[in-house]
């Protein structure tokens, strides 16, 4: 138990999200972190019924998911934790979250970015931030659906 999952993808909940990783995982909690989706009244119950059956959505600011983190209350659960971005995820791993592996889903296209793998682009900002946690010895990986293969970052061939 614990967490099964650390998954930046911009959709946060979603049809893949829900139908793939939630049941190959055994999913039983998830915890969507970001400050301005959990203070979002609408988008939150949204979220929340966008969950399967049997799987409970916590929606969390940044500062309460590692407060529940460092509680120990990630450890109760089969837990898929979900964040916006790049951004994201660096937050929390800085705030104390332990972490080898950053799997990484959809990140739209939008001006100023950079297509890395199928349906991620990153601006050039996020692909620094891809390139520390890299260098601190996370593997950042590259799965749309747990059936395809892994890449990671560190083989992507970037010109920027």
């Amino acid at each position: 138990m614990g967490l099964a999952l650390f998954r930046i993808d911009d959709r946060l909940i979603h049809g893949q999200v829900v139908t793939y990783w939630t049941r190959r995982l055994n999913i039983n909690r998830i915890v969507i972190s970001n400050d301005a989706v959990a203070k979002d009244p609408f988008l939150k119950k949204v979220l929340k019924m966008t969950a399967p059956l049997g799987v409970k959505v916590n929606i969390l600011t940044q500062e309460e998911t590692l407060a529940a983190y460092e509680a120990g209350k990630f450890e109760k659960y089969q837990l898929l934790l979900l964040v916006k971005s790049p951004e994201d995820a660096r937050a929390l791993i800085d705030g104390g979250l332990e972490t080898d592996v950053v799997n990484v889903g959809g990140m739209g296209s939008k001006p100023g970015t950079v297509t890395l793998y199928k349906n991620v682009s990153a601006l050039p900002e996020q692909i620094e931030i891809f390139r520390e946690l890299t260098a601190r010895g996370i593997s950042i990986q590259f799965q749309i659906l747990p059936d395809h293969d892994v890449v990671t970052f560190d083989r992507l061939k970037l010109t920027t």
